[in-house]
């Protein structure tokens, strides 16, 4: 989701700008997005609002994280860490 893998862009010069995509699919089952990135939830949002439907599972967008996708390493930005046990 962070990377707009979810649009199809619509314009010539293929930029990845919301307001020049649409949406690749009808609907999105989540299951359970506890940690999203401040991207990951502006394309969800964006996807809502071009027309499609968001299927998700309890405790979603309980903390922002940032993602290094150069090193493959995810930081807790706001929220509360999920503990188990």
């Amino acid at each position: 989701m962070d990377n707009s893998s979810i649009f199809i862009n619509k314009s010539a010069n293929n930029t990845t700008s919301q307001s020049s995509s649409i949406n690749k699919y009808d609907v999105l089952i989540l299951g359970h997005p506890e940690h999203v990135t401040q991207k990951e939830y502006d394309n969800l949002k964006h996807f809502v609002e071009n027309g499609g439907t968001l299927i998700l599972d309890g405790n979603v967008f309980y903390a922002q994280v940032s993602y290094d996708k150069y090193h493959h390493i995810i930081t807790l930005v706001k929220g509360m860490k999920h503990h188990d046990g």
